[in-house]
């Protein structure tokens, strides 16, 4: 999916214009497309995506699956 955005925006600046801002999901977080919307001069609008494991949580390999 993230290989679809570059094209997808070039088509859009071709047929309407530069956008202020591109919108999309956390797929399309990438630093590959995050740049190159900084280099079009192009806001992301990507969504934060907190760090999966902090210090001090518990992880899934922590648990012990009991059928009981």
């Amino acid at each position: 999916d993230s290989q679809i955005l570059e094209p997808l925006v070039e088509q859009v600046i071709e047929k309407v214009g530069k956008p202020e801002a591109v919108a999309a999901d956390a797929a399309y977080k990438t630093p590959a497309i995050t740049s190159y919307l900084f280099n079009k001069e192009i806001t992301p609008a990507l969504p934060y995506t907190r760090p999966r494991t902090k210090e001090g949580f518990f992880r899934k390999h922590d648990y012990v699956y009991d059928e009981h």
